[in-house]
């Protein structure tokens, strides 16, 4: 893998003219000093494999949704079930954009405590909802007719 020492796009070792500006590969056309040459190229090679290494902004993100995802699935058993439906979204978001082991793991189990508490929340919905209905029957059988 060579550089064009013009640009710096990344070319195929047997290119002859940049695909990006177009300029002549040659040495012999372009009046290069072949070290030069070699020197522009070490440098773009140490730049992409910075890149690289560095190129980790997927697994942050997934973790950091991990990680939300598990404190709103939590905060759902106190405040409602719209944290829990937020949480299991943000567990799904961050395995489609992460399939590191760590990362995964965390959305999993995100995923898995908010359908827990999305589920008690439905449960505590109808138990609150039947009990508000029958208290409101007991309240009109005993008014006077």
């Amino acid at each position: 893998m060579k550089y064009c020492a013009y640009c710096g796009a990344e070319l195929p070792n047997d290119a002859v003219f940049c695909s990006k500006c177009g300029k002549s590969l040659k040495a012999e056309n372009e009046n290069f000093n072949l070290q030069e040459d070699t020197k522009v190229n070490d440098y773009f090679m140490k730049e992409y494999d910075k890149k690289e290494k560095t190129s980790d902004n997927g697994a942050s993100v997934g973790r950091i949704l991990g990680w939300v995802g598990i404190v709103c699935s939590i905060l759902a058993f106190l405040f409602g079930w719209y944290l829990a439906l937020a949480g299991l979204v943000l567990g799904i978001i961050g395995i489609n954009i992460d399939k590191s082991h760590e990362s995964s793991r965390l959305n999993r189990i995100a995923i898995i405590i908010s359908v827990v508490s999305f589920i008690v929340e439905i449960m505590l919905f109808f138990m609150v909802g039947s009990m508000g209905f029958a208290v409101f029957n007991q309240i009109a059988n005993s008014m006077p007719k």
